[in-house]
């Protein structure tokens, strides 16, 4: 059988069911957020949600490896024991239980344009450069207006951290979002339009228009396909869908 009418085959071959994982249970202790403890074991990491999938008629496995950086590029002090590619572990395990495995990739996470900010929220890649972002500022306009929200929060989040203060007491999470809209940089957009507005949900999200954003995730499909040894990429441009600016 030739190798074009393998891929062509598997490609439209049907799947029972397909399981998705946002990739909550590696990031959470990558960046020690909510209650998800540093990982201590492989089996620690696998039992944490994936061991439900074994036996059951799953028979492929999608990881989100992307939510704001490629996996590798995680934080390793709560994940060391996955190493320096920690998702192959998914994948051993997927292969193992005769699931296919997709690394999964979120093509536009934009939780950064709204959320109080986070580690997680703000990889170098979106801090760095804000002439990519949907915000459509200069670099000196950006350090003014959003800089200071930014830099206040994750300097609370990483103080928190070190005090081993969890995110999710309830009290605190209240608190903390309603402080962070009070000094949101567009919280007269807040106010205007509502918490659903695109504006207020797109300014930090990356204009794929630049070729640099291109670039940056061809370089992550391209990283994961060196890494890992897939069934497939799944590209979710459904979350969230916000790609452009929008011409008035």
């Amino acid at each position: 059988m030739s190798e074009e009418k393998t891929r062509k085959e598997i490609r439209n071959k049907p799947r029972r069911l397909i399981w998705n994982n946002d990739g909550s249970d590696m990031l959470g202790p990558a960046y020690a957020t909510g209650a998800w403890p540093p990982l201590k074991s492989v089996k620690h990491f696998i039992d944490n949600l994936m061991r439900y999938t074994e036996n059951s008629e799953i028979d492929a496995l999608f990881y989100c490896g992307h939510t704001n950086e490629p996996d590798w590029e995680h934080p390793q002090k709560n994940i060391e024991v996955l190493g320096p590619t920690p998702i192959k572990h998914v994948v051993d395990f997927a292969h193992k239980n005769e699931m296919e495995f997709f690394y999964a990739i979120r093509m536009n996470d934009t939780h950064a344009s709204y959320f109080p900010p986070k580690g997680s929220y703000w990889p170098p890649f979106r801090l760095n450069h804000p002439e990519f972002l949907l915000a459509n500022v200069s670099k000196e306009e950006f350090r003014k207006k959003y800089t200071p929200w930014i830099s206040q929060f994750l300097d609370e989040a990483e103080q928190r951290k070190k005090e081993k203060l969890f995110d999710k007491e309830p009290e605190y999470e209240i608190n903390l979002r309603r402080r962070s809209e009070e000094a949101h940089p567009l919280a007269d957009v807040l106010k205007r339009e509502g918490k659903y507005s695109r504006d207020l949900w797109s300014w930090a999200g990356y204009n794929y228009a630049r070729p640099e954003v291109q670039t940056h995730y061809l370089y992550i499909i391209r990283g994961a396909c060196e890494r890992y040894n897939l069934e497939g990429i799944a590209l979710d441009w459904l979350r969230m869908p916000m790609f452009f600016e929008l011409v008035q």
